[in-house]
C-alpha cells in the first residue's frame, strides 16, 4: 500500500480524537473523523470530479472533543459519535443529518465518553464517571450501571457473546463484565492489571478470543480470552505511548478481519504507522519516502475488507495508504 498527495486531506479543523472507515466495497472509501472542538468530518477519498472541498463534508454536532466515531455494523447509512459534552449522536450519512440519541444529565461532570455498538438496536457508552449506559436507539430508554472502576476510557463488546464486555480504566486495569449480572451484582468477572492508566482495550474482531490493550505505561498487552473464567496474558511488550500534551492518545486497533496483528501510532522518526503482530514483532511500517507523512498519526484504522488504511493527526489531516483496487 502506498500514499500520494491525493490521499491526504484536511478533514477536520482541529486535532483528531477519533477515526473510522466505512465498510462499503463498491463506493469510494469513506473516512469519518472527530476533532477537539466537536466537528465531525466525512471524507470521500476518491471524490467525483464535480465534488467541492476535495470530497470533505464538515459538521459540528458536538461542542467538545469527539472521542469516538463509529459506522454502524448493522446499517451502512448510520454513523455514531460520542463526545466529552456528554452526548451520543447518530448521523444519517445519506441525508447528512445528526440526531441526539443520548445525553447525560447537565450536572454530571463528563470528561470522556466512548461507545460500543451492541446490536442493531443498542449502543453502550462508557464515561469518566465510571458508569456504563445501555441505550436503546429505538426508544431512547437507558439502563445505567456504576462500575466503580474509576474513569473509563474505552468499552468493547465480545463480537459473538455480546453479554461480555470489557472496560479500560485510568486507574490501570481492564475489567471483564457480564451484562446479564449487572443488575444484581456490580462485580467484574476478571481484572487485568497494568502499570499505568489504560488508553484502550478491545476484543479481537472475529472470534473475541483475544484482548488487546494499550496503556500509558508504555506497554501493549495481548490476552487469551478463549476461556472467560481464566484469561491469561499471551504477550506483553514495550511500545512508546507517551504522546505528550499536544497529541491525542494512542489506541491500538485490531485489523478488522484478522486476529494476529494491529495498528498503532509511532513516535519514531521518520514518521510512521506501526503494524505489529500479537507477539510484539514489528511486521510493517506505513511511511512515505517524500514529505507527506511528517507528523504523528495517533488514531489509525483499517478498512474491514479492502487494502486501505487511514491515520489522523493533531492538525486535522488524514493520511491514507491504499493499494490499487478494481472497484474504485
Amino acid at each position: 500500500m502506498s500514499i500520494n498527495s491525493n490521499l491526504v486531506a484536511k478533514v477536520t479543523p482541529h486535532r483528531i480524537y477519533s477515526i473510522d472507515l466505512h465498510s462499503s466495497l463498491h463506493n469510494s472509501p469513506l473516512v469519518a473523523a472527530g476533532d477537539k472542538w466537536g466537528h465531525v468530518g466525512l471524507w470521500n477519498v476518491i471524490p467525483e470530479k464535480s465534488s467541492a472541498n476535495d470530497g470533505v463534508c464538515l459538521f459540528k454536532p458536538h461542542v467538545s472533543p469527539v472521542n469516538c466515531v463509529k459506522f454502524s455494523d448493522y446499517d451502512q447509512s448510520t454513523l455514531f459519535s460520542s463526545s466529552y459534552d456528554g452526548t451520543v449522536r447518530r448521523c444519517d450519512v445519506n441525508k447528512q443529518q445528526f440526531e441526539l440519541v443520548y445525553s447525560t444529565p447537565d450536572e454530571d461532570d463528563i470528561q470522556h465518553m466512548y461507545l460500543s455498538e451492541v446490536d442493531m438496536n443498542r449502543v453502550c457508552v462508557a464515561s469518566t464517571d465510571s458508569c456504563i449506559a445501555y441505550i436503546d436507539s429505538r426508544t431512547s430508554s437507558v439502563r445505567s450501571f456504576d462500575t466503580q472502576s474509576g474513569k473509563l476510557k474505552c468499552v468493547s463488546h465480545h463480537p459473538i457473546e455480546k453479554h461480555y464486555f470489557i472496560t479500560a480504566s485510568v486507574k490501570g486495569h481492564v475489567d471483564l463484565w457480564d451484562e446479564r449480572y449487572l443488575a444484581k451484582s456490580r462485580s467484574y468477572l476478571a481484572r487485568l492489571p497494568h502499570k499505568k492508566g489504560v488508553l484502550s482495550a478491545f476484543f479481537s474482531p472475529t472470534s473475541g478470543e483475544k484482548i488487546l490493550s494499550c496503556s500509558a505505561g508504555d506497554e501493549i498487552k495481548v490476552y487469551n480470552s478463549t476461556d472467560m473464567t481464566n484469561i491469561e496474558t499471551e504477550s506483553s511488550f514495550y511500545h512508546n505511548n507517551f504522546t505528550g500534551r499536544w497529541l491525542s492518545n494512542f489506541r491500538a486497533s485490531w485489523h478488522p478481519s484478522r486476529e494476529d496483528c494491529f495498528l498503532i501510532g509511532s513516535m519514531k522518526h521518520p514518521r510512521q504507522i506501526d503494524l505489529i503482530g500479537c507477539d510484539g514483532k514489528l511486521l510493517h511500517t506505513f511511511h512515505d519516502n517524500g514529505d507527506l507523512l511528517q507528523s504523528v498519526t495517533s488514531l489509525n484504522a483499517f478498512h474491514p475488507s479492502l487494502p486501505f488504511m487511514a491515520g489522523g493527526n493533531s492538525s486535522g489531516r488524514v493520511f491514507v495508504f491504499m493499494a490499487q483496487m478494481d472497484c474504485l
